[in-house]
């Protein structure tokens, strides 16, 4: 029963993003006529050396073409960036008409310099319709550390994954997916240990 009811209101989430895509289909064709003046606006804003007023965190890129780059984000960039984000998972949904609109991440499970992470910036538990959309927003939370310490990062993605079987499965990566399967598919002993045990026992898991 708690699982129909999970999987309605999934259902209920996916309509209204559906919705939503039509008027943020409009909205992106608005920011593209934008997008140059807004370019120009920023270098001339962030030109000069960064100081304790701006308010800012510098993300770094991985460093695949070349060396890592560091990347100015301020306060009200990162939240503009995290809308950006939104607006084009709810734009996918629509295009290709995505039904079930969970979605989980490849997110790390602690934190780092990666624009990933400072989007990600949070340590409580999310609403619960909030991890019934994106699951993975839990992977802060300590225990859930914890658990990661002690099965593995790979265990504990897969047990996520199973218990909120996500419609949509995203990395800034491609090859941080790969490796997940990679490494599935050679230590599958240890990785499905956490689900076995959760199956087992429950009350030995931080409620």
């Amino acid at each position: 029963m708690r699982g129909r009811v999970n999987d309605w209101l999934r259902s209920a989430i996916g309509r209204a993003i559906r919705v939503a895509g039509v008027a943020f289909t409009e909205l992106q064709r608005r920011r593209l006529r934008r997008f140059g003046i807004n370019q120009e606006r920023l270098r001339r804003r962030y030109s000069g050396s960064l100081n304790q007023n701006t308010g800012g965190r510098f993300a770094v890129t991985s460093g695949s073409a070349g060396d890592p780059k560091r990347i100015l984000y301020t306060n009200r960039r990162l939240r503009g960036t995290k809308i950006v984000f939104s607006d084009m998972f709810v734009r996918a949904c629509r295009a290709f008409r995505i039904k079930r609109t969970s979605l989980y991440v490849f997110s790390s499970f602690e934190p780092d310099d990666s624009l990933t992470s400072l989007l990600l910036d949070e340590v409580d538990l999310p609403n619960y319709f909030a991890t019934l959309q994106a699951p993975y927003r839990a992977q802060r939370h300590r225990a859930m550390r914890t658990l990661a310490a002690e099965y593995g990062a790979t265990a504990v993605r897969l047990w996520l994954i199973t218990i909120s079987n996500p419609g949509v499965l995203y990395s800034t990566n491609p090859s941080t997916i790969s490796t997940f399967f990679d490494d599935l598919s050679h230590n599958w002993l240890a990785s499905s240990e956490l689900i076995k045990n959760w199956c087992k026992d429950q009350k030995r898991f931080n409620a």
